[in-house]
């Protein structure tokens, strides 16, 4: 166990494991790796979704501004999202990899509220959209299939954070019986 900055970080290997005080199950039974593995995994396909959308969405935006999805962009809003959603998701896989139990916390609960703030807003969003498209009968098809797509990425993104905000939670649990493990073999 190694103190860092009021964060108790737990050194741990592929090999340990902790059981949720069941029988033992070998398909039930995770190990700390490989959730942590898990994570990391996860964690990286929401960085390579934020980076894809600073590069290929946010930044022709703001710099091509005539292209039909740009129209009704807001520039310095949506780069700043995208450039914070990097940041965020950078600095959860850099605890996760270092496996600190209360930025893993932190991370998870400021997850939970953002994605409900999120949720929220994605049910507003796709009733406007459907109230928009039944009130102007004419509305350009392309128009209709950003919306869609953006709905969809939307949606999978909010059951990505929900994995991650899920794993996060019980690593740090399993961290923790294994901080406790050690302690009381002390």
């Amino acid at each position: 166990m190694v103190e860092n900055e009021g964060n108790v970080r737990a050194d741990v290997t592929n090999d340990d494991d902790i059981s949720d005080g069941s029988a033992y199950l070998p398909s039930k039974k995770m190990t700390i790796g490989r959730l942590r593995m898990y994570l990391l995994v996860l964690l990286s396909i929401m960085i390579a979704f934020s980076l894809f959308y600073l590069l290929f969405v946010s930044l022709p935006c703001m710099k091509y501004i005539s292209s039909w999805y740009c129209e009704h962009f807001n520039r310095r809003y949506e780069f700043s999202w995208a450039l914070v959603s990097l940041i965020y998701d950078t600095l959860w896989l850099i605890v996760t990899f270092r496996s600190h139990i209360k930025g893993l916390l932190f991370f998870a609960w400021l997850s939970t509220i953002l994605l409900c703030i999120f949720g929220v807003f994605l049910i507003v969003a796709l009733l406007a959209i459907f109230q928009t498209m039944m009130y102007f009968h004419m509305i350009e098809t392309h128009i209709i299939v950003a919306s869609v797509i953006s709905v969809v990425l939307c949606i999978i993104t909010l059951v990505l954070q929900l994995i991650i905000i899920l794993f996060s939670f019980k690593l740090s649990k399993l961290i923790s019986k294994s901080i406790e493990k050690v302690n009381d073999s002390l």
